[in-house]
């Protein structure tokens, strides 16, 4: 796959209960980390061909997922480098993309409550409820300007991957109000 759990460690990105393998200091937090990174993992499944096909239409994201699905990876230069732009590579932006709308959906859906210094905290009734709008529309606007630049990137190179289209959802940035 295009990502994985390790993309929600740190960063703006960071999810509560989600560490890297060695992270963990007791089993109640090994256990916490499992299950949280087993749903997050079912969200990377779910979304990651999603945003892949917004990106790049049907046809091509159809295509670009057979391209890193392919055993043994053969690697081809004109997916390479649209797999960077999604991973995030530091050349392009730095942030993948397709790791800002996994978090975004996924702190959507498990009605998370706001993005700490230590990650997503979830609605508990020893946690002060705190609207999770500021973290998503920042992570949600953040992925946009990096799917501006792409878009200009592909349109400049539709000879190349003819057929492909992106979804104008992908494009429109959020206000204050989520909207």
């Amino acid at each position: 796959m295009l990502i994985n759990t390790d993309y929600f460690t740190d960063g703006i990105l960071r999810i509560e209960g989600v560490s890297k393998k060695k992270e963990a200091v007791n089993m109640s937090e090994a256990q916490k980390a499992a299950e949280t990174g087993y749903a997050l993992s079912g969200f990377i499944d779910t979304y990651v061909p999603e945003y892949i096909e917004y990106m790049l239409g049907e046809k091509v994201g159809s295509e670009f997922m057979d391209y890193l699905a392919s055993e043994p990876p053969v690697i081809t230069p004109e997916w390479e480098v649209i797999r960077e732009w999604f991973i995030g590579k530091k050349e392009f932006s730095g942030v993948s993309p397709a790791a800002c709308y996994v978090f975004f959906m996924y702190v959507r859906q498990n009605q998370a409550r706001a993005t700490t210094s230590v990650g997503v905290v979830f609605i508990r009734n020893d946690n002060p409820v705190v609207e999770p709008a500021v973290p998503l529309i920042s992570v949600w606007n953040k992925m946009v300007k990096i799917n501006l630049k792409f878009a200009q990137w592909m349109e400049a190179r539709a000879s190349v991957y003819p057929g492909w289209n992106i979804e104008n959802g992908v494009l429109e940035t959020m206000n204050q109000f989520g909207i």
